[in-house]
């Protein structure tokens, strides 16, 4: 009986370790993209909670207060017209 235990004990731990191996969570201020092979799978913009598959897909997580301006090209010219 006690070997019973033991083992349903080892496969509780097994099991709760991949539950928790695929959840991950997304700040208000990341966003996060799921990999699959390398490939995009989901990108997760909103914060909350997120699920992956634990050994086949991947997090990577980007900084979402980065800001990127373009501005269209202006040319400027001193009042004497040199260059």
């Amino acid at each position: 009986m006690l070997r019973g235990g033991v083992l349903l004990t080892a496969v509780l731990a097994i099991a709760v370790a991949i539950a928790l191996s695929s959840i991950f969570i997304v700040d208000e201020r990341e966003k996060a993209l799921v990999l699959q092979f390398g490939q995009i799978k989901q990108v997760k913009t909103e914060p909350g909670l997120g699920f992956k598959i634990p050994v086949i897909q991947e997090v990577v997580r980007y900084d979402g207060r980065i800001l990127s301006l373009d501005t269209p090209e202006i040319e400027i010219t001193p009042s004497d017209d040199r260059r």
